[in-house]
Parts: C-alpha cells; structure tokens; sequence
C-alpha cells in the first residue's frame, strides 16, 4: 500500500478507464451535467476488460460507462494539459469514491448495484423498446449459440445480428437518434460484439 495520503494529478486513472455509473449518478443526468452523448451502454452478457480484476470478463449486468477518447480508454472529460477533470465538480461517484493509494473503497463500491438504463429513460415508448431488443437480442444467448453451436446455430446467430441493424436502421431514422444516442439505448451493435464472443463474419468480395 502506498504512503500517499491525497492525489498527485499523475492522470492515470483517468486515462486507464472510465467509471460505471451508479444510482447516485441519476442526479447528474437530471441537473444536465450529463447528456447522452457522453454515456454508453454496455450490455449484460458483454465481454470487457475488467479494469480492477485486470483481466476480460463476461458482464452479468449491465454497465453505463462514460464515454472514452477515440482509440484510447481515456475519459473525454480529461484534460491531459491541465492534468484534470472538465467536469470535476459533478465528477460520478466511482470517480469521487476513487483513491488509487487506498482502494478498499472502491473494490466495496465495485460490488454495489450499477445504474440502468430504465432508471434514466422515462419515455414509456422507448423503455418498451429498449426492453424489447434486450429480449429478442439476448447477448448470453448468442453466446450460448456461438460456444455450443447446435444445428442451424450459425444461422441464427447471422438472423440476430441483421435483426439488431435493421432495428437500429429503422428507429434512427424514425426517431432521429444519433449513433450516441443508439449506444446508449440500446448498447454496442451486435455486429461489432460478435467478435469478442467467438463468432467471425466473413464478407463476400
């Protein structure tokens, strides 16, 4: 355990992964110091690295994220400069929680209940959507498919992931969502996640 008793602004828990939401995080949403845009879904049944266990993981619930950098794991409220946060003041709970000299807090708040998607949307039409997609595209499902692979499997899977971009086709252009706003409604495109659950698709030339 380290001796230091307070942050050095050294940046890298900042730049090493962004921090889960959490019940006490509604009130950020809900005071605009949050929006969409900087939020994403990840969904249960989803393989990630586990920034505190160090290693890949498969979710067994879902996880709101705050947004990285493109390409890094940076948090897009880091400001490298300045060594600090844009949005300090309403900074999430992990973040104030977070003492990298002292972790016993934070591995405590790890194992506490995360926030949902359907404690922040409270349009009844798209809480039925977003409930609908998680039953009809079910991601320990399709990975149950991929590692088992029962007759048909590869089919299905392929039936699941066109399911998933037409769905998404049809509601972005019914509603006007943008790719953020998708990401967080209803998480990470099925084709993108295939990969990471063992299933490769190959593209005619």
């Amino acid at each position: 355990m380290s001796d230091r008793t307070e942050c050095i602004r050294c940046g890298e828990c900042c730049r090493k992964s962004t921090p889960a939401l959490h019940p006490e995080d509604r009130r950020l949403m809900e005071a605009g110091a949050l929006t969409l845009s900087d939020i994403y879904t990840l969904r249960e049944g989803e393989i990630v690295y586990d920034n505190v266990q160090d290693r890949l993981i498969c979710l067994e619930e879902e996880l709101i994220k705050l947004r990285e950098k493109p390409g890094t794991r940076e948090c897009i409220f880091y400001d490298p400069l300045s060594s600090g946060c844009a949005i300090y003041e309403n900074r999430p709970l992990q973040c104030r929680v977070l003492e990298c000299w002292r972790p016993q807090a934070l591995a405590s708040l790890y194992r506490s209940r995360k926030l949902t998607r359907l404690e922040i949307v409270t349009d009844p039409e798209m809480r039925s959507l977003i409930e609908a997609h998680n039953e009809r595209v079910n991601l320990k499902l399709i990975k149950g498919l991929i590692n088992g692979q029962p007759k048909g499997a590869e089919k299905e899977v392929l039936e699941l992931i066109n399911y998933d971009l037409h769905f998404r086709e049809f509601l972005s252009q019914r509603l006007c969502l943008t790719d953020k706003d998708m990401e967080f409604y209803f998480g990470r495109p099925v084709a993108v996640l295939v990969h990471s659950l063992g299933f490769e698709l190959v593209f005619d030339r």
